[in-house]
């Protein structure tokens, strides 16, 4: 008998720590955060600017790379290349952003403003400037009505450009990344981001 009440005993003393443990892992993945970095690669460098992120996260560095720390799972990074990079070599222009150890050809099919699934590390994409020709991204709401000033930038007529949207307090876009092939009509070279009035507050 009492050797059964020892193995009672273990299996009880056992289960409850085997359910701490749980606990504590349930707990600790909850609160895991995620870390963006954002590299300037070897024509340009990177700043602060044209990066918005929610308040609990931290945005810090410069020069050869931004990092963002402290963030949560979905919440809501708002990164435009052109705004945080500038080009230390006129041969170039800001075309994006790739992922790092991707080849630079692949900028055109990474989003900069996205929701957060994991650690990521993202490169500054250039192009080789020829006969650029400018595009105009505009942050309207439903009417039309302009939330924030128009943003002008740069490309080569016939490549794909990815341009993200920008944050707005109290509203939502329509979409977070627009890609379109560039005209060497300019006045095709519009991208329209529409937003909508969130009932909640947005996590930012």
């Amino acid at each position: 008998m009492k050797y059964l009440k020892k193995i009672r005993i273990s299996l009880l003393i056992l289960s409850v720590f085997i359910m701490t443990i749980g606990q504590t892992a349930f707990a600790a993945d909850e609160e895991y955060t995620y870390t963006v970095k954002l590299l300037a690669g070897n024509q340009g460098t990177v700043s602060k600017d044209g990066i918005t992120v929610p308040e609990t996260a931290t945005v810090s560095g410069g020069g050869d790379q931004v990092v963002i720390s402290g963030l949560k799972y979905d919440e809501t990074v708002y990164i435009t290349p052109q705004a945080s990079a500038k080009v230390t070599d006129e041969r170039y222009y800001v075309k994006g952003v790739r992922i790092a150890g991707r080849d630079n050809s692949e900028a055109a099919n990474v989003a900069s403003t996205f929701n957060v699934d994991g650690d990521r590390s993202y490169v500054i994409a250039y192009g080789i400037s020829g006969d650029l020709v400018s595009y105009t991204v505009n942050y309207v709401d439903a009417a039309g009505n302009a939330l924030l000033a128009s943003d002008t930038y740069y490309g080569n007529p016939g490549e794909r450009q990815y341009v993200s949207a920008r944050y707005v307090d109290g509203y939502l876009p329509q979409a977070y990344n627009l890609v379109r092939t560039l005209s060497s009509n300019t006045a095709e070279n519009t991208f329209d981001f529409v937003y909508t009035p969130v009932t909640t507050p947005a996590n930012l």
